[in-house]
């Protein structure tokens, strides 16, 4: 018998969430986009081109998640994966 997927076992896709914590403690939800068009950072809507959201894609819950903005480094805890929208 297959079980679901679960928060901690599925991976984060174009058109899923991902709740992720930054280094200040800060826990924000985004989802993630191949629509140019449909991107907005401050609704939590980020490309899957964007250097966060490459860097979240296929990544698990707990994974800890590296992305560079230009030369500077930052990274992010995954706290859950949510379903696809």
């Amino acid at each position: 018998m297959n079980n679901p997927p679960t928060a901690t076992s599925r991976s984060i896709t174009v058109g899923s969430g991902a709740q992720v914590r930054f280094g200040n403690g800060t826990i924000r939800t985004f989802t993630i986009t191949n629509l140019p068009q449909s991107v907005a950072p401050d609704k939590g809507v980020i490309s899957d081109q964007s250097p966060l959201g490459a860097a979240l894609l296929g990544k698990t819950a707990g994974e800890v998640v590296i992305y560079a903005v230009g030369t500077e480094k930052f990274s992010v805890e995954v706290v859950a994966v949510l379903p696809v929208r």
